[in-house]
């Protein structure tokens, strides 16, 4: 049985409350009459929407993720296990089984945006990247840049061949 709350005005402007008892067919007929239904007012209807489930667990991902798309609502409903947190990024981070399942591509979406802003990106972190990587490169910054430390580099790296001209001095070797 449901109980359905009748509200009105009296003649002298206080309000009344007549309580009438209305079985489950009636509240159900009402609910699919779309006439009955359009009496209600929003408030009314977010009422019976926040409070018709009878418990927790008929709020689920999936029901709410139902709602959601039935009426259009761009969104992605989550459970709370979902939601990656920094302890699960770097779990997953670490550990080298999960780890093995990302693309190249999605290491490399990660690697171009890990570091947030620029005074992350330092000679001491580029060349420790390049130097855990194996790659033989050596990062300078440019305004460091010099005849000597570039003929130092290209000899470290096995490299004769190449002719270092110094425009600023315009002269050659």
């Amino acid at each position: 049985m449901v109980i359905l709350i009748k509200t009105y005005f009296k003649g002298n402007g206080k309000m009344s409350i007549d309580y009438e008892e209305i079985t489950r067919n009636e509240f159900m007929e009402f609910f699919r009459d779309d006439e009955k239904l359009a009496t209600l007012s929003a408030d009314d209807r977010l009422e019976i929407f926040a409070s018709i489930l009878p418990g927790d667990s008929d709020v689920t991902v999936e029901n709410l993720q139902g709602i959601a798309d039935s009426y259009g609502v761009p969104l992605t409903v989550l459970d709370s296990d979902e939601i990656v947190t920094r302890n699960r990024f770097m779990e997953f981070f670490r550990d080298d089984e999960k780890f093995a399942t990302l693309s190249v591509d999605d290491r490399l979406e990660i690697f171009a945006s890990i570091l947030p802003g620029d005074s992350d990106v330092t000679v001491e972190n580029l060349q420790g990247i390049a130097d855990n990587y194996g790659v033989p490169l050596v990062v300078m910054r440019t305004d460091e840049i010099t005849k000597d430390s570039l003929r130092d580099i290209l000899e470290k790296a096995g490299i004769s061949h190449l002719k270092i001209i110094d425009t600023n001095a315009e002269k050659s070797e």
